[in-house]
């Protein structure tokens, strides 16, 4: 996915993500009714090569130190995966409130022998 697309290595050459949909619940709980909830996610997309991952806390019980985040798209819809395997993940830090993104993607636009 995307691997081909026309510009997708000069826009590697500075990488950049788009997150979208950014969803946080810090319920507390009161002790008798309702029960302590944290739920975060969020959904990164690479420009370079229009790839889109939801991301969901890898640790639900995971906050005050940060929050690790496991991403996935549309290759867990797929029974094909291919030759170019996207890797991503993400990490929330609520001291800074700064989300970090790791994605590991090809690109193929300029050398399809050389990704």
């Amino acid at each position: 996915m995307g691997h081909d697309l026309p510009g997708c290595s000069a826009k590697s050459e500075k990488p950049t993500w788009v997150l979208s949909n950014i969803r946080y619940i810090d319920q507390p709980g009161d002790g008798e009714t309702a029960t302590p909830m944290r739920h975060f996610n969020l959904v990164v997309t690479n420009p370079a090569n229009g790839y889109e991952a939801s991301c969901m806390p890898s640790d639900p019980t995971s906050g005050e130190a940060g929050v690790n985040f496991f991403c996935a798209g549309y290759e867990f819809q797929s029974s094909v995966i291919g030759r170019y395997s996207l890797s991503t993940s993400a990490f929330f830090d609520p001291e800074t409130n700064r989300i970090t993104v790791n994605q590991t993607w090809y690109c193929d636009d300029q050398d399809p022998a050389a990704p």
